[in-house]
């Protein structure tokens, strides 16, 4: 086993008052849904390549200034509301990004 990636999720205080109560080894969002009645329906998701920093490359067992993507993303509800912002680095050599481009009718 080889760590591929590091994630930071940020949730208001006042949303999920107790969420370090939880279970957060599986799913944050189906915490969120099912403990706090909390919708998720947007997000902006911006996605970046970089090199590692020191400390993201002792995390990821990787070289610093290996290429790593950086993820940030926040995550909002049906109103429009920020619920959730994302930070993540995953390891550059363990993903591919694929992207459908589909033509316009």
């Amino acid at each position: 086993d080889e760590p591929v990636s590091l994630q930071w999720s940020y949730i208001p205080c006042a949303l999920a008052p107790d969420l370090d109560t939880h279970d957060l080894t599986g799913s944050l969002y189906y915490v969120l849904k099912n403990e706090y009645g909390i919708e998720l329906k947007t997000a902006d998701q911006v996605i970046r390549t970089r090199g590692a920093t020191l400390e993201e490359a002792q995390a990821l067992e990787i070289n610093e200034g290996d290429a790593v993507f950086a993820i940030e993303r926040v995550t909002c509800d049906p109103r429009g509301a920020p619920v959730e912002h994302l930070d993540a680095v995953w390891r550059g050599d363990r993903y591919d990004l694929h992207v459908r481009l589909m033509g316009g009718e």
